[in-house]
């Protein structure tokens, strides 16, 4: 257990060094910043950990950084002409936990609200966006100043769910029906396509809803809407990786969860199905994360025997020295998930001698420990990451330039643009302290602490019971007794716990 805390206490220093001025002082320097408040989003899930009033106070900062830019560079709440990947990049991540965190920011709260009514063509002051009669969108290029004429646009592909994204806070800010049905609609007419695919889930589909693959994408628009540059060529995921790219699971999810229309459970479930065999590999970190969302979201533990069935295949837990890579040359080199050609790679070093890593992702140990409740498998995520992080914080560049670059260090934190918000931190670390889902749209977890937690000695870890239930175990390695204040966020609730010194406590919340 000492390892365990160490480890925790590691990320949780490390993760606060994302605090930078720079990053604020960036804003209004460069035409596009959309995306690049992102690169701190483990900033919020550390302040739910460990409240900490720096960290606060700046978040706050970026945030009216991020809010003033916005003003100054949509038109009518939106961009004039964007692709819908880059374009609604604003409105995810960081936004979304800005407004958790502070949820008097009406201004924020506009920022979602404006966007939303364009969606569904809801806004009396912009062009048509969405095609109701072919229950899809127009193009994969528009904005308020129309929708782009090129044809080699005409599809639809897994970034207009992060449209979806929008239109479920735009909900859950307003309680305006109108953008929860609209969701449904668009969203189960997705997920049909899915079940529906004739082989591999496809990469685009047309606006007749003919499915489309990597190599049927001939022109340059079309390779880079459906982000060919992002995939090695015959790779049978690339579809789903793109829908990983944008939280398709967590879309399911929610609206299963909140109607219970089955289609979205098998949609998720040919996902999950087809992720299995890469469930292992090194850099797929958000398979482990989105396996455990969608165990206790949809209450379907049918994937467990097989998961653990992994645990026969990795190998032993390595002391060797790690080393961090940058090729000369930027291309893709693998296959699978969560790969970029500007990534960095994991080595372990032996006397000058460098082996790619074979070691799983710390979401895999993560998942392990929610399914058997085996310390074990926590300590190895939380171990690795640390290592990881430790290195990463003294070599590489915080991210704020780009915050889908593979090669800075919030992208060792909370991955890359393929990633949604996953990395080798936020693959255990928030899922482990928290209950985090690590979702880019509606930000979900499980705890919120008000008191201080391992600058006092105190651990918690939080494991995803059967049937919705939660278990929350709490260990102070302090010698004096210690009192946490923490919300249930499912039920509102406030717990004052006192731990007597040098104690375990276990709490199971429904």
């Amino acid at each position: 257990m000492k390892v365990l805390f160490e480890s925790a206490f590691n990320i949780n220093r490390n993760i606060n060094k994302l605090v930078n001025q720079e990053a604020i002082n960036s804003f209004g320097k460069t035409l596009y910043q959309g995306d690049n408040a992102n690169y701190c989003t483990s900033l919020f899930q550390n302040y739910l950990i460990e409240p900490n009033e720096k960290v606060k106070i700046f978040l706050q900062h970026l945030g009216q950084a991020l809010i003033n830019w916005a003003k100054n560079n949509t038109k009518n709440g939106y961009f004039g002409m964007v692709d819908v990947h880059h374009g609604t990049e604003l409105f995810l991540g960081f936004l979304p936990r800005y407004i958790d965190i502070f949820p008097d920011d009406q201004n924020a709260k506009n920022l979602i609200l404006d966007v939303a009514e364009h969606i569904g063509n809801w806004s009396k002051n912009s062009y048509d966006w969405f095609d109701y009669s072919n229950n899809n969108f127009k193009s994969w290029y528009f904005g308020t100043n129309g929708i782009h004429q090129n044809a080699s646009y005409n599809y639809n592909t897994a970034d207009h769910l992060r449209l979806v994204h929008i239109a479920l806070l735009a909900w859950e800010i307003s309680s305006d029906k109108k953008f929860i049905e609209w969701a449904y609609t668009y969203s189960s007419e997705f997920a049909k396509k899915i079940v529906l695919a004739e082989k591999n889930i496809p990469v685009a589909w047309n606006r007749e809803w003919k499915e489309f693959f990597h190599e049927n994408m001939t022109s340059k628009e079309e390779r880079f809407l459906s982000a060919n540059h992002h995939h090695l060529s015959e790779n049978p995921i690339s579809g789903i990786e793109n829908l990983l790219a944008s939280g398709a699971i967590y879309i399911f999810g929610y609206l299963y969860h909140n109607n219970k229309d089955e289609i979205f459970k098998d949609a998720a479930k040919i996902i999950l199905n087809d992720l299995i065999p890469y469930l292992i590999n090194p850099y797929s970190d958000t398979i482990g994360v989105v396996l455990n969302y969608y165990r206790f979201t949809f209450n379907d533990y049918s994937f467990d025997q097989t998961i653990l069935s992994y645990l026969e295949k990795i190998p032993p837990e390595s002391n060797n020295e790690l080393m961090l890579g940058f090729p000369e040359n930027e291309n893709l080199r693998l296959k699978g998930i969560g790969n970029r050609k500007d990534m960095i790679y994991w080595y372990y070093l032996e006397k000058l001698e460098a082996k790619h890593i074979d070691e799983p992702p710390t979401s895999f140990f993560m998942l392990a420990y929610n399914i058997t409740g085996k310390m074990e498998f926590a300590e190895r995520a939380l171990k690795t990451a640390s290592r990881k992080i430790k290195i990463a914080s003294s070599i590489l560049r915080s991210g704020h330039e780009h915050s889908d670059s593979g090669k800075l260090y919030s992208s060792i934190i909370s991955g890359h643009g393929r990633n949604w918000g996953v990395g080798s931190i936020t693959g255990c670390y928030p899922s482990l302290f928290i209950g985090s889902d690590e979702n880019l749209g509606i930000y979900n977890y499980k705890f919120k602490f008000l008191s201080k937690t391992l600058s006092i000695g105190c651990l918690p870890i939080v494991r995803s019971l059967l049937d919705y239930k939660t278990e929350l175990l709490f260990y102070n390695f302090s010698n004096i007794k210690q009192n946490v204040k923490f919300i249930h966020k499912k039920n509102s609730e406030l717990v004052n716990l006192e731990l007597e010194p040098n104690s375990f406590t276990k709490r199971v919340f429904i």
